[in-house]
């Protein structure tokens, strides 16, 4: 019994039995500049408080969620202190041109209030989809065209590649 306090007291000595806390923040991330119809990730990440609850999303006028939220948490411990990383993730998309001004968030934590800057996604005219299809059409169709010249050009070049063609000669196996 006696040795086996002094074990517990040298496993006590080797391992760190004090955890530092790192700072609080929250941050809204998100692209300045983004093509309307082209789906764009906004983040909002909580780092070292991960008993708090996310903010609400903005209302933000002239977005459709395409996805989300997906949620995902991390959480480490180096030389002793402890991190851990809370992120929620959604898919929007624009359908017109406009600037957005995303409001500040926040978050309480043991009674001090952490909050996100403002800023603005500056939204401008991209394609439709109906635009991407037309576009990628054309593109297959001048493919096709170049494969019809470049086909018919090899084939006038190599003869022998006809006739290779034609004695071709089917193996059947008794």
């Amino acid at each position: 019994m006696r040795y086996f306090g002094v074990f517990i007291l040298y496993i006590c000595s080797i391992l760190p039995t004090v955890v530092v806390a790192q700072e609080v923040s929250i941050k809204a991330k998100a692209p300045k500049l983004v093509k309307t119809y082209k789906p764009f990730e906004f983040s909002i990440i909580i780092e070292n408080a991960e008993e708090v609850d996310f903010p609400e999303m903005p209302s933000l006028k002239g977005l459709k969620v395409v996805a989300g939220p997906m949620q995902s948490t991390s959480m480490s411990f180096i030389n002793g202190e402890k991190s851990s990383t809370k992120s929620l993730r959604y898919q929007l998309l624009a359908t017109e041109a406009m600037n957005i001004n995303v409001p500040s968030l926040f978050i309480v934590f043991e009674n001090e209030e952490y909050i996100t800057d403002p800023f603005t996604i500056v939204v401008e005219e991209g394609t439709t989809i109906d635009d991407e299809y037309n576009q990628n059409e054309e593109q297959l169709e001048s493919l096709r065209d170049m494969n019809s010249f470049f086909g018919d050009f090899f084939n006038q070049q190599n003869p022998q590649r006809e006739i290779k063609k034609k004695h071709k000669r089917k193996i059947t196996h008794l």
